[in-house]
C-alpha cells in the first residue's frame, strides 16, 4: 500500500510540472480528492523541486557551463536547446570517434527519481528502434559520473511544423502533403511497436536543407508496445497518469488511466495536428478553460470543436490565417469544406472506435484526397462519388458535354452503348488475335524443332530459343505487338536461364518498338523497364538499374495508383539497390511502402510480403543488427512457404538467407544444414550451373572459411567463382564477391599470387560498380595491401595503403598502422611519410590505431 501511495504522490507531482503554477491548486484539489496528506505531500515535493532548480541547476550548472563549457564522456557541452519536466537539452560536439554535432538529452539535477529515469529509458529504447528519414536517430546512451542518465540524438536544425509552414506561407495541399510525411513516420514507429503518445508541432521539425522534410524529434512519453523493454520501467509511465500535451491529447490519454492506450491515439493526435494547420488555430485550447477543467471535458467528450471550414468561416476580414495558406478567406473556406472536413473530425472522433483504425488508414485518406478521389471518411454517396469523378476529369467531362449537347434523348444512350460494345468486342478480336498469333508462332516453332532433330541429339533449350528469336526477326517483321509479346517472353526466359547479356538483348529490342500510344502499350513498357532493370541488376550496372526501376514506378504509379501488387513490386527492386549502395533509409522507405501495399491488397500471406520482408532483414543485417535480420528473414521464409511450398527454388533462397545469419551468430552447424538443403533444392530445380547455386555454394565456402577449414571451402568457391564469371562475367561485384572470398582461401593455402589477382580483379569490379567509398571496396583494398606485402610488391602495397588510411571511412573499415603486418615496410621512407600525414589529419577522417 505504501508502494502504491508512493506511486499516486510522484504521479500527481510529475503532472503538476507540465502545468503553469496558477492552475496547480485547482489540479491538486481535484487530483487528491480530499485527501490533505497527500496533498501537503505533493506540495513539499514542488517546493524541494523549485529550491533544487534555483540553487543547482541554474547555478551550479550554469556556472559550470560558462564560461567554460562542460565535458560528458566524449561530448562537450555548448548550449541549451530546451527544456522540459525531465531533462534538459544540449546542442553538444562529439568529439571521437568522429567529429559531428549532436543534441544530448540529460536528466535534470533533482529529477533522477525511478519513474523519471524510467520513462528517460523509454524514450531512449523507443528512438533506439526506429530506423526512418523522418525520426531522429539515437547515436549513443550513458550515465555521467554522478550516474545521471544521457542519450545523443540527431542534432536537427529545423523549424517547428507550424511556424515553418506559416513563415513559408504553404498552401493547404503543401501542408497536407507534410502531414503525411509526418503519419508515416509514426507509422513506422507503430509497426516498430511505439506509440509516440505526445505528438505537437513543437515535436516534428521540417528540416529545409534540400526539400522540405518533417523529423520527429522526443519520443520522451513514448509507449513501448512490443520492444524489449522490462516491466519495471515500463510500469512508472503507465500508472494513472496523465501523459501528454492537454491541446493535442486524446481523451483516452485525459481519463487518468481508465482505457488502455493505442495507436488510435495518435491518430487523435495528428487530428489535432492537421486542424492546427489547415484553420490555424486548435480545435479547443486549454488555456480558454483551464488545465483541468479541459482534461475533464475532454475526457467526457463534451468539447465543441467546430469543423474546420466552419472555425475559418469565423475569421474576421483582418486575420492573416488565409494569407498564410497563400489564399483568401473565401478561397480557405472553399478548399476546407468536404474531404478535408470529413477527413479532420474522423481523425477528432471522442469513440476511437469510430475514428480511423490506424495512422496508415488517416495516410491513406490523405493520399486519396490529394489524388482528388473518394475518401473512406466521407459517406459514399452517389452525388459525392460523381463529383469527385469530375473533379478528377474536368477536361474530358467538358468536351463530352459539348458532343451530349449535339445528340437527342434515348439516341444518346444507345449511341453511346453501341460505340463502347463496339470498341469492346473489336479489342477483344485484336487481344483473341494475337493471343492465337502467339500460339501458333510457339506451337510451329517446337514442330520444327522435331522436325529437324538429329537421331540421339535433342534440340537444347538454348538452341530452341535462338532458333525462335531469328525467326520473330523475319516472320513477324511490321507486327510490332507480337514482337513485343514474343521478345519480352525471351528476356524473361534468358534471365531465367541465367543468361543475361540475351535477355538484356531481347528487352532492348522490345523499347525499340513502335508501340502505340495508350495505358496497355505505357504498361507493356514499364513490365520491360523493370525485367531489364533486374537484368542490368544481375550484370552489375547498379546505377542503369535503379534509373530503370524509377521509370517502370512512374508509370506504374500513373496508371495503377499506388495500390497495386506491380508498384510493390518495383519498390523492392529500388529497395534493394539502395541497401547495395549502403543507402539504407532510403531501402528501408521503399521496402515498408511495398510491404504496407501487399498486405493492404492480400494480407500478412500475399506472395510478396516475403520480398519486402526478406529485404528489410537484409537492411538489419548489413548495419550489424543480425538478430534483427533473422527475425524478418524467419518471416519471409513462413510466407514462401505458404505460398510456393517447402522444395521451391524460392524457399532455398530463403533457407540460404536464414543460415547466413545463423553463421554471423556462430551456429554453424544449424547453418551448414539449412545451406545443403537449399543447394540441393537448386541444383534439382535449376540444374548445377546456374546463378542461383553459385550464391548458395558460396555461402557454403564462407562457413566452411569461419570455421578454419580452408580446404573444404576451395572446391565450394573455385565451383561458385566458375559459375559468376560464365554467367555474369569477371567485372561484374558479385563476381567480385565470390572471387574476394576465394581469394582469401588459396592465400590462406599458400596460392599468394593467384590470390593476389583475384583481389586486384575484384577489387576493380567493386570500384566500378560501386565507387571507391562503398565498404566493399574499402574492405578489398586493405585485403589487397596485406597480400601486396606478403608477395613483397611493397611499393604497390603502399600505394594501395595510402588510399585506405587517408579515406574518411567508418571505423570498422580502418586499418591499424601498427599492425605486425606491416613490419616489413615499416622502415621506408613512403611508409613513413605516410604516417606522419595520417597523424597530421584529423580524428574524424584515419584512426591510425583502429582495425
Amino acid at each position: 500500500m505504501q508502494d502504491v501511495g508512493r506511486q499516486r504522490e510522484q504521479t500527481i507531482f510529475l503532472a503538476c510540472l507540465d502545468m503553469p503554477s496558477s492552475e496547480r491548486d485547482a489540479y491538486l484539489q481535484s487530483a487528491c480528492a480530499g485527501d490533505t496528506d497527500l496533498r501537503d505531500r505533493v506540495w513539499r515535493l514542488l517546493a524541494a523541486h523549485a529550491q533544487a532548480r534555483d540553487c543547482t541547476l541554474f547555478t551550479t550548472l550554469q556556472t559550470a557551463l560558462s564560461p567554460h563549457l562542460s565535458n560528458i564522456g566524449p561530448y562537450r557541452l555548448i548550449r541549451i536547446l530546451g527544456e522540459g519536466g525531465m531533462g534538459t537539452v544540449y546542442e553538444a560536439e562529439q568529439l571521437e570517434p568522429v567529429r559531428r554535432r549532436v543534441a544530448l538529452k540529460l536528466v535534470k539535477l533533482g529529477m533522477d527519481t525511478r519513474e523519471v529515469v524510467a520513462r528517460f529509458m523509454t524514450e531512449k529504447q523507443a528512438l533506439a528502434a526506429m530506423d526512418h528519414p523522418c525520426v531522429a536517430k539515437v547515436f549513443d546512451a550513458g550515465q555521467t559520473a554522478e550516474g545521471r542518465p544521457y542519450f545523443v540524438m540527431e542534432l536537427v536544425n529545423g523549424t517547428p511544423l507550424v511556424e515553418y509552414c506559416d513563415s513559408h506561407r504553404l498552401s493547404i495541399r503543401e501542408r497536407v502533403e507534410l502531414c503525411l510525411m509526418v503519419c508515416q513516420a509514426v507509422q513506422h514507429a507503430h509497426q516498430k511497436g511505439v506509440l509516440h503518445r505526445d505528438l505537437k508541432p513543437s515535436n516534428i521539425l521540417i528540416d529545409s536543407t534540400s526539400s522540405p522534410a518533417p523529423k520527429i524529434i522526443d519520443f520522451g512519453i513514448a509507449k513501448a508496445v512490443g520492444l524489449e523493454i522490462p516491466d519495471q520501467l515500463t510500469e512508472y509511465t503507465r500508472a494513472g497518469q496523465v501523459l501528454g500535451t492537454p491541446a493535442y491529447m486524446s481523451p483516452e490519454q485525459a481519463g487518468f488511466g481508465g482505457m488502455d492506450i493505442d495507436t488510435r491515439a495518435d491518430v487523435y493526435s495528428l487530428g489535432v495536428i492537421l486542424y492546427e494547420l489547415v484553420t490555424g488555430s486548435l480545435p479547443a485550447d486549454p488555456a480558454d478553460a483551464g488545465y483541468v477543467h479541459f482534461l475533464t471535458m475532454l475526457a467526457n467528450g463534451e468539447l465543441d470543436t467546430a469543423r474546420p471550414s466552419v472555425r475559418v468561416s469565423r475569421l474576421s476580414a483582418s486575420d492573416g490565417t488565409a494569407h498564410a495558406r497563400s489564399t483568401t478567406a473565401a478561397g480557405l473556406r472553399r478548399q476546407l469544406g468536404g474531404d478535408l472536413d470529413w477527413i479532420v473530425m474522423k481523425s477528432l472522433e471522442v469513440d476511437r472506435r469510430r475514428r480511423y483504425e490506424s495512422v496508415e488508414a488517416l495516410a491513406e485518406d490523405l493520399r486519396r484526397y490529394l489524388r482528388r478521389v473518394p475518401v473512406s471518411a466521407h459517406p459514399p454517396t452517389v452525388t459525392y462519388q460523381l463529383r469527385k469523378f469530375l473533379q478528377r476529369h474536368r477536361m474530358q467531362v467538358v468536351a463530352a458535354g459539348a458532343v451530349v449537347l449535339a445528340l437527342v434523348g434515348g439516341t444518346v444512350a444507345a449511341t453511346i452503348g453501341l460505340v463502347r460494345a463496339t470498341r469492346a468486342e473489336s479489342a477483344a478480336k485484336q487481344e483473341a488475335a494475337a493471343s492465337r498469333q502467339v500460339s501458333d508462332f510457339l506451337a510451329e516453332l517446337f514442330l520444327l524443332s522435331d522436325k529437324r532433330e538429329a537421331p540421339g541429339k535433342p534440340t537444347s533449350v538454348r538452341e530452341l530459343l535462338d532458333r525462335g528469336a531469328a525467326k520473330i526477326e523475319h516472320d513477324l517483321k511490321g507486327q510490332p505487338a507480337i514482337q513485343a509479346k514474343l521478345f519480352t517472353t525471351l528476356s524473361r526466359v534468358y534471365a531465367g536461364l541465367g543468361q543475361y547479356n540475351q535477355s538484356r538483348q531481347f528487352a532492348q529490342k522490345t523499347l525499340a518498338l513502335p508501340l502505340p500510344p495508350g495505358s496497355d502499350s505505357d504498361l507493356q513498357r514499364a513490365d520491360v523497364l523493370h525485367q531489364l532493370g533486374r537484368t542490368e541488376q544481375n550484370l552489375g550496372n547498379i546505377q542503369e538499374a535503379r534509373a530503370l526501376y524509377e521509370k517502370a514506378l512512374n508509370i506504374r504509379t500513373r496508371i495503377h495508383g499506388e495500390n497495386h501488387v506491380d508498384v510493390a513490386r518495383t519498390l523492392n527492386q529500388l529497395g534493394y539497390i539502395d541497401a547495395l549502395m549502403e543507402r539504407y533509409d532510403e531501402a528501408t522507405a521503399a521496402h515498408e511502402r511495398a510491404l504496407a501495399i501487399q498486405r493492404r491488397i492480400g494480407g500478412p500471406f500475399q506472395i510478396d510480403v516475403s520480398t519486402s520482408l526478406r529485404g528489410l532483414g537484409i537492411i538489419q543485417d548489413k548495419k550489424g543488427n543480425v538478430q534483427a535480420g533473422l527475425e524478418l528473414f524467419k518471416s519471409a521464409l513462413e510466407v514462401m512457404e505458404r505460398n510456393y511450398g517447402p522444395d521451391h527454388t524460392v524457399t532455398a533462397v530463403g533457407l540460404q538467407d536464414i543460415a547466413e545469419s545463423l553463421q554471423t551468430l556462430n551456429r554453424p552447424q544449424e547453418a551448414q544444414q539449412l545451406l545443403e538443403r537449399s543447394l540441393a533444392i537448386l541444383k534439382r530445380a535449376n540444374g548445377p550451373h546456374h546463378p542461383q547455386v553459385s550464391y548458395t555454394e558460396h555461402s557454403l565456402g564462407v562457413g566452411l572459411m569461419a570455421q578454419n577449414k580452408p580446404r573444404d571451402a576451395l572446391p565450394y568457391l573455385e565451383d561458385a567463382y566458375s559459375i559468376r564469371v560464365a554467367s555474369m562475367g569477371p567485372d561484374n561485384p558479385r563476381t567480385a564477391d565470390v572471387g574476394e572470398s576465394l581469394a582469401t582461401v588459396l592465400v590462406q593455402l599458400g596460392d599468394i599470387e593467384r590470390g593476389r589477382a583475384l583481389l586486384e580483379q575484384a577489387l576493380r569490379a567493386y570500384e566500378g560498380g560501386y565507387g571507391p567509398n562503398h565498404s566493399f571496396t574499402i574492405r578489398t583494398r586493405a585485403d589487397l595491401v596485406r597480400v601486396l606485402v606478403k608477395a613483397k610488391r611493397y611499393e604497390e602495397a603502399i600505394q594501395h595503403l595510402r588510399a585506405v588510411v587517408l579515406q574518411d571511412s567508418r571505423p570498422a573499415l580502418r586499418i591499424d598502422l601498427n599492425d605486425s603486418v606491416f613490419d616489413p615496410i615499416r622502415r621506408r621512407p613512403a611508409f613513413r611519410n605516410l604516417v606522419a600525414e595520417a597523424a597530421s589529419r584529423p580524428a574524424s577522417s584515419v584512426a591510425p590505431q583502429t582495425r
